[in-house]
Formats: C-alpha cells, sequence, structure tokens
C-alpha cells in the first residue's frame, strides 16, 4: 500500500540552489560596478555551463532535468576565470561539470566539489593567485547572504573559516582586508559547505575544515593548495561517509508542522453518524478489579491512537511486569498536523475521561499517571493526574520518544512498554474505557477527524467501525476529489471504493494527490536523516531499497517509525517514507 504524507515543505533543492545563486553572483558586484561590461562575461560563462549541464543531463535522463546546480558551479567558478581567456572559461565550465559532478553519476553523487574541480585544473596551467575579491561595500549584501548556508554544513564552514583566520593570525596578515580578499566567508559559507562533498560528521568536518584552512594560509597563498586541499577533505568526508555512521548533529528535537486545516473553535460542534442507544451509568464502586478488567475485554476496548492492540491484554501485560514501579501514561498530543478529535475530547468529555483513568488506576497500582498535551490550558483533572506540557513538534506523540522522557525508563529493542510496567493509552481509549465500564457500551465506534482539503476546514466525526470511508466522506465534506485515510496526514494512503473504518483509521481527508516529484538530484543535505527520530540514515537505505538490497538495509526500516518526516522535508521531493514503509513489509512478509 502506498502511504505518504499529505503535506510537504514548499522549499525544493531548486529553490534552496536558486537563493544560493543570487547569494554568489551577489560576490562579483564590485566588477560590475566597475567595469559593467564583465556582467556579459559573467552571463556567458552561466549560460554555457547551464546548456552542457542541460545537455549531459538530457542524455543520461531522457529528459529535461533543472540545471541550476550548474549556474551555481559558474558563478563559484567565476572569481578565478574572470582575469583568464574565454576558452579557459570553457575549459574551467566542461570540467567541472563533466569531471567533477557528472563522471560520478550527477548532482548529489558526485564526491569532489565541482567548481574546486575546475579551480585546481585551471591551477596548473594559470598561476591563481588566492586574492580575488576586491575588498568593498558592495560586497557586505554577499556576506550577508552567504551566513544562512553555513547551515547546511556547519562544521566544515566554521572549521574553514577558523583555520584561515587562525593561519592569517599567527602571519600577522589578520586584518578585515584580508578576510574580504581572500574570500575566507566566500570559501567557508558557500564552497565547502556543499552537502554531497562534505561530511555531516561534526568532528571530521571541524577538523577537516579547519586543517584545509590552516594548510591554504600558512604555507602558500595560491588558489592550487586551497583547492587541492579542499579536494582532499572532500575525499576524506567520503571516505568517513563510507566507513563510519554520519552523526546526528545535535540532540533530535521534532519537526514544527503547520497545519493545513484546522477546527476553529474548541467547543465545535461533533458530527454523530452513529446510532445512539440508551446506556444506565454503572458507579466505578460497585464495581472490582477484575470486574473492571472484564467489561473492558468483554466490550473490545482497542488502542485508538492508531495501533488498534486490545486494551485489556496492554493491561495484562502491565500487570505481569516484573517491575516495582507502574506508570500510566495518557498520550493527548495528537501531534500529527490536522487532528482534532482528542482535543476535542479533552475539552468536551474531561468527566468522562477522568471516570477512565480511575477504572484503570482501580485495575493496577500506578505510581505516577501523567497525561500529556500540546496544550494544557483548560484541562482541569483530578490532582492524581499529572498533566505534562509537551513540545509542538513532529512526532513527540510517538510512544517511544515521550516514555523515556517521563519515566527515564529505556524500553529495549524488541519490546514495549507495557513488558516494562507502562500503560500508554490514547486519550480516546480511556474515553473508550469509561463506556465500556461505566456503561457497558461495545467499543465499535470510534472519534475520527475528517478534513476537507480543499476549502481547509476539519471536523470532528463519530463513526462505526466498518462503514465505508466514501459514506462518511459524502455525509461530511462532500465530493471533493479523492479520499485519503490513515493514521493523519503523514501517514495517508488513497482509499479505494470498499474500504471501511477499520481500529487504525484516525484520518479521513478529501482532497488531489499529493505531488511527490521523485527528483533524481538529491543534493544530499541530510535534512530526512537530521528529521528521523529513530536516527536513520534515510538516503542511505533509501539508496539500498532503490538498488534492491533489501537485506543490507533491513536493520534500519525495522527500526523505522513511518512518522513521514523524510518525505515532508525533502528538498528533492521524494517519497522516503514509503519506501522505507513498503521494504518494512517486504522484510516481515520474508520472516513469515
Amino acid at each position: 500500500m502506498n502511504t505518504y504524507p499529505l503535506i510537504r515543505t514548499r522549499w525544493s533543492n531548486e529553490h534552496l540552489l536558486a537563493v544560493l545563486f543570487f547569494a554568489v553572483s551577489l560576490y562579483q558586484l564590485p566588477d560590475w560596478v566597475a567595469s559593467p561590461v564583465s556582467i556579459l562575461k559573467y552571463v556567458l560563462l552561466v549560460a554555457a555551463a547551464l546548456v552542457l549541464d542541460v545537455v549531459i543531463n538530457y542524455i543520461r535522463y531522457q529528459r529535461p532535468v533543472c540545471a541550476v546546480s550548474a549556474a551555481v558551479t559558474a558563478a563559484v567558478l567565476y572569481p578565478a576565470v574572470k582575469g583568464l581567456p574565454g576558452w579557459a572559461g570553457l575549459l574551467g565550465i566542461a570540467a567541472a561539470l563533466i569531471v567533477g559532478k557528472h563522471i560520478w553519476g550527477g548532482t548529489g553523487k558526485n564526491i569532489f566539489n565541482p567548481a574546486a574541480t575546475a579551480m585546481f585544473f585551471l591551477s596548473l596551467a594559470f598561476p591563481l593567485e588566492l586574492r580575488l575579491f576586491e575588498p568593498s561595500y558592495w560586497l557586505l549584501p554577499a556576506l550577508v547572504l552567504s551566513f544562512p548556508f553555513i547551515a547546511v554544513r556547519p562544521f566544515p564552514g566554521v572549521g574553514l573559516i577558523a583555520g584561515m583566520a587562525a593561519a592569517l593570525f599567527f602571519t600577522g596578515g589578520l586584518n578585515l582586508t584580508a578576510v574580504l580578499a581572500y574570500g575566507i566567508l566566500f570559501w567557508g559559507c558557500v564552497v565547502i559547505t556543499d552537502p554531497a562533498t562534505a561530511t555531516d560528521n561534526p568532528y571530521a568536518g571541524l577538523l577537516g575544515g579547519f586543517a584545509t584552512g590552516v594548510v591554504t594560509m600558512y604555507f602558500d597563498h595560491s588558489l592550487m593548495v586551497l583547492s587541492l586541499a579542499i579536494l582532499l577533505f572532500n575525499a576524506a568526508s567520503f571516505a568517513v561517509a563510507r566507513h563510519f555512521c554520519s552523526s546526528r548533529q545535535g540532540v533530535f528535537e521534532g519537526i514544527r508542522l503547520k497545519a493545513p486545516a484546522g477546527i476553529k473553535a474548541a467547543a465545535a460542534e461533533m458530527i454523530d453518524l452513529t446510532e445512539k442507544g440508551e446506556y444506565m451509568e454503572t458507579g466505578l464502586d460497585s464495581l472490582g478489579p477484575q470486574q473492571i478488567l472484564e467489561r473492558i475485554r468483554r466490550n473490545g476496548v482497542f488502542g485508538m491512537g492508531g495501533a488498534g492492540f486490545s486494551t485489556a491484554d496492554k493491561i495484562r501485560t502491565v500487570l505481569q511486569a516484573d517491575t516495582e514501579t507502574k506508570y500510566l501514561i495518557i498520550n493527548g498530543m495528537e501531534c500529527d498536523p490536522g487532528l482534532v478529535h482528542d482535543k476535542w475530547l479533552m475539552e468536551n468529555k474531561q468527566r468522562e475521561i477522568t471516570i477512565g483513568i480511575e477504572a484503570l488506576r482501580r485495575c493496577v497500582s500506578f505510581k505516577r499517571t501523567c497525561l500529556i498535551a500540546k496544550k494544557t490550558e483548560g484541562l482541569q483533572l483530578p490532582s492524581f493526574v499529572e498533566v505534562v506540557e509537551m513540545p509542538d513538534r513532529y512526532p513527540y506523540g510517538a510512544e517511544k520518544l515521550f516514555v523515556s522522557k517521563l519515566t527515564e525508563v529505556n524500553v529495549p529493542a524488541g519490546s514495549n512498554p507495557a513488558q516494562q510496567g507502562i500503560l500508554v493509552l490514547n486519550v480516546q481509549t480511556v474515553y473508550a474505557v469509561y463506556e465500556a465500564v461505566c456503561l457497558d457500551k461495545k467499543a465499535d465506534t470510534r472519534f475520527m477527524t475528517v478534513l476537507d482539503l480543499i476549502s481547509c476546514s476539519s471536523r470532528v466525526v463519530r463513526v462505526k467501525l466498518g462503514e465505508r470511508l466514501h459514506e462518511i466522506i459524502g455525509k461530511t465534506v462532500g465530493d471533493k476529489g479523492m479520499v485519503f485515510a490513515g493514521g493523519g496526514l503523514m501517514q495517508a494512503h488513497a482509499a479505494d471504493e470498499q474500504e471501511v473504518v477499520s481500529k487504525t483509521t484516525n484520518c479521513l481527508a478529501a482532497g488531489m494527490l499529493p505531488r511527490y516529484k521523485e527528483s533524481t538530484q538529491c543534493i544530499g543535505c541530510g535534512l530526512c536523516s537530521r528529521c528521523c527520530p529513530a536516527g536513520i540514515n534515510v538516503r542511505k537505505n533509501a539508496e539500498l531499497i532503490d538498488h534492491g538490497k533489501l537485506q543490507a538495509a533491513k536493520e534500519a526500516v525495522l527500526r523505522c517509525m513511518s512518522c513521514g518526516s523524510c518525505s515532508y522535508v525533502c528538498l528533492a521531493g521524494r517519497n522516503l517514507s514509503g519506501r522505507m514503509l513498503d521494504a518494512k513489509q517486504a522484510c516481515k512478509s520474508e520472516a513469515e
């Protein structure tokens, strides 16, 4: 089943490279002001790069491919060739794109920085000095726009800048004029930070960048030495990526997601599509622990957060866990953007949720009872319930992420929190516990969010298990195109005509199929891996899956949480989470 997030970042490789091209072009402002005719030479060099890249890409892919990366290469190369004959500039472009990029497989697959490759070859024939820039106030726009790009590969960039500055300091040549003339920020912010050729390992990046800067400025102020040092750093980066695991930069903090649709009022009306029955409420005082557990089992209460597991079995597992301390965690995070039904329950059914919590506490002697939510304002629960406000980031609602944070218990691989004495239940499941215990009502209905992605609206709907999804859409938002279903907007699939509400259906959406362009030009930015809560090297394993090397990727795909974060952030518009999920299902089928 093909699953994907229904929302994704608006940015792309092309957008990022276009901004980079603009920033690098601004380094030519002093020359353009002094000699406007130099603009023509710059335009011709960029045009030559674009034409050559388009032709090679068309031969390789049999279709037009955006060549903005070639324009960036030409812009970086231009300061070195602007004083050379025109044919030398064209030779440099050929060396950059053919030898530096396409011979390795194209954008994002090259080991060496294309512009640095061309500079090295040209420096063998021409004595190229490192002082490429004319110190001027006209450089300020370029410097300001360059700084943000150091975030792509911060450690190599900071290392190079520090290394060049340190060498200048110890040789007595450190001043603002030298910093501008040698283009220290140019090399540190927009050249060595090329994500395809620079390691994202903090230690290797920092040390490698520093060594590159020191060697260049301390021993010889020539472009040959700098370009060769950058190429050696690129080779070292490739070796690090090949033989060592990439290190995540900093602690995972999740990603901020803006919902395309949201409920406008906290007490918005809920649409009930179920058959209402008459039930007599039974007080908890008349029921013992075993009777409570039996009612939960008999009425088929299941995990309504998306897993669908038997709640009674979960409680029994917690009771049997060989741990002295037991915890109850109610998950009201609903971190998937657009989901609103758990929030509606917490704001409109607090009494029932409180009774459900008390019923669970009578079954198990919990040391601590917590309810986690993105916003806790307005929640009025008994004092024994600790309400914890969690960061509004995705996927903080994932079980493994908040369990260790709240309990300091690390759940071993292959185990689950219940086996460690930790009962984790979705807030809707707790409401279902109330209905099963106090009303003796079957858990044959559920609350869900129905979204209209065309008009950007959402509503809370109560539906019966087994009801056709297309009928629910027709009764709530009407025919708006395709129908999608799943755990939320970040984990959705196209629903067929006969698909019905299952235990794991949390979200319905009507709209258009999301466009995943599956660009061949991954620039290796590493966002997919940095945003992975499971710490997976997503890019590497996606390539293994694409090449049919499933066994090599097996360990990673089995750890995948299928949160969809990688597909959301991918600047190449690739459905990486879909690849991982397909591979995971294939691994499980193979094991069976």
